[in-house]
């Protein structure tokens, strides 16, 4: 009989427990301001973001509905 295999999302959320998810919810804000930071350095745009993503961001995005256009 073969192991049930989990996706890399399904295992990364399997290893957290009620504090860290209640956690998560408390330092939303935060979490927001540092994304903000961080994506700020590749705006071109009010909406448009264009920054380098690796083979497994852009496959991660596919999984995810993502629109990713090539510049």
């Amino acid at each position: 009989m073969s192991k049930n295999r989990l996706s890399k999302t399904a295992q990364g959320f399997r290893g957290m427990n009620a504090a860290q998810a209640m956690q998560m919810e408390r330092n939303e804000r935060q979490s927001y301001l540092n994304c903000k930071t961080f994506t700020n350095q590749y705006q071109i745009g009010p909406d448009t973001i264009k920054m380098p993503l690796n083979r497994s961001m852009r496959r991660y995005a596919k999984r995810m509905k993502i629109n990713i256009e090539k510049a």
